[in-house]
Parts: structure tokens; C-alpha cells; sequence
């Protein structure tokens, strides 16, 4: 006699949909070895190379003149905890001050117009740590590369709540400005 009854298997966990996709591809290593003072990928000015690629990146490289612009730090009298002054630093520190200046609801600051900028498809600049700063005036200026003015330049480096890191790119010196004054700013990006 033939039974009707049709057996249930038990139930099989599936993993998560999320679980199925392949894993994002890792940040694409450079295709190309850099030396200090040639164009970067972004068309600007490669002024460091850690020699190794590890976290993401291996070279900094500076926006050409044409990006360069004068603006205010922003966040004047605020606290920014957790800028930092090491190469490497830079990109956090744009992310902690654009955080910063949201919350405050300001506008058209350093760090929210190098954000703001493409060039040759990129769209990851940030404002250079103090000692990323250094590098920049160290590597290019002094090389008169990249056409620097005689001016103050921002770094992303905070000093006090009212005031924070620049450099002179006429004499080199580190100095500190008041956060709602005027400096340049050279966005970089790291690759």
C-alpha cells in the first residue's frame, strides 16, 4: 500500500542575504610608484610616501594651485576632541571638525569646501594634520612646487577651542591661528 503522507524535513538555517555577496574588493594598491614632487592620480603634487601600502594608502598628494583657497577653520570657542598632529592623521581629523561643524550648523568652512572638491574624479580630499602640513612645506614649497603663496596655510590640527595649527609657507614656521580668521587651505588626499 502506498502512503499519501509526504515527509517535512526539518528546517535549514540560511545564512543572512548580506552573508551571500563576496566581501567589498580592498582599497586598489597603486598601480604606479610616485616620487616626491610628481602628479598625483587626483592632478596635484605627491609630497609623502610611507613606502608601504597599509590602511588604504601609501603616498599623500596635494591638490594643483587651482583647488587652493582662504577660509576659516570654523568652529570657533568649540572643543574639537581627538584632532591629532601625525601624518595619517589628516583625513580623521576632517571627519571629527565636518561632524563638529554640522552639529553647530556651520557653513563653508576649511574643511566643508575641501570636501566639496573633484578633481580628475576624486572626491576624497581632506585638510592636512599639522605634521602632513609640514611635509607639504618641506617637499614642495621649498622645492617651489606646486606654486605656494607666501601665506598662512590651515592644518586640520587643533590647538585650543579657539585656536588651531597653521603654517607660515613664507619662512616654514608652525604657528597657530584663531579659528574664525583667515588662512589658505590645500586640500591633500591619500592613495
Amino acid at each position: 500500500m502506498v502512503s499519501n503522507r509526504t515527509s517535512i524535513s526539518p528546517l535549514v538555517s540560511l545564512p543572512s542575504p548580506s552573508a551571500l555577496l563576496p566581501p567589498p574588493p580592498p582599497p586598489t594598491k597603486p598601480e604606479k610608484t610616485y616620487k616626491i614632487g610628481d602628479r598625483g592620480p587626483g592632478g596635484g603634487y605627491v609630497f609623502y610616501d610611507k613606502g608601504i601600502f597599509s590602511n588604504g594608502w601609501r603616498y599623500l598628494e596635494a591638490a594643483s594651485e587651482e583647488f587652493e583657497f582662504s577660509a576659516e577653520w570654523g568652529a570657533f570657542g568649540k572643543n574639537i576632541a581627538g584632532t591629532e598632529y601625525s601624518v595619517g592623521s589628516g583625513k580623521r581629523n576632517t571627519n571629527l571638525i565636518t561632524h563638529v561643524l554640522k552639529t553647530v550648523g556651520e557653513t563653508e568652512k576649511a574643511v566643508q569646501r575641501a570636501a566639496g572638491i573633484t578633481s580628475d574624479t576624486y572626491d576624497d580630499w581632506f585638510i592636512p594634520s599639522k605634521d602632513e602640513l609640514n611635509l607639504m612645506y618641506h617637499n614642495l614649497k621649498r622645492k617651489e612646487l606646486a606654486q605656494f603663496k607666501n601665506k598662512d596655510y590651515w592644518s586640520s590640527s587643533q590647538l585650543s577651542e579657539s585656536w588651531a595649527w597653521s603654517q607660515s609657507f613664507k619662512d616654514g614656521q608652525q604657528i597657530s591661528n584663531q579659528k574664525n580668521g583667515l588662512c589658505y587651505i590645500r586640500p591633500v588626499r591619500a592613495f
